[in-house]
């Protein structure tokens, strides 16, 4: 009974290992640079769907942006706004996938932008 028991719970924690190493390999990064501060940038052309996405207020993984950024759902409305290094979790409650490419943001200042990321 014992050894049941073992391969079991083995068992179970290869299926979750499994698992995460999949959540994990579905996980990506990318920094996006809007070059004006008067028109909206995509967030990406790609219309792939993701299940979360965190956005960030830097123009690369290493530079925190001068001013804030405005995200929207399209070009010119905000729904919110991120500070410089803020970080901002995009998430449906019934875990719904949206497309990263129906996402704009303006940047206050020419040359900053978010860095994006998403499972």
């Amino acid at each position: 009974m014992k050894n049941r028991i073992v391969i079991a719970v083995a068992l179970l924690l290869v299926a979750a290992g499994v698992s995460i190493a999949q959540s994990i390999a579905k996980s990506s990064v990318f920094a996006v640079i809007n070059t004006s501060s008067t028109v909206c940038a995509q967030v990406t052309n790609n219309n792939f769907t993701v299940r979360s996405a965190m956005i960030i207020g830097k123009s690369s993984l290493t530079v925190t942006n001068t001013t804030a950024v405005r995200i929207g759902w399209a070009t010119n409305q905000t729904y919110f706004v991120i500070n410089p290094g803020q970080a901002y979790v995009i998430e449906f409650a019934d875990k719904r996938e949206f497309r990263l490419s129906d996402l704009y943001f303006n940047a206050e200042t020419a040359n900053d932008g978010v860095v994006v990321s998403y499972e």
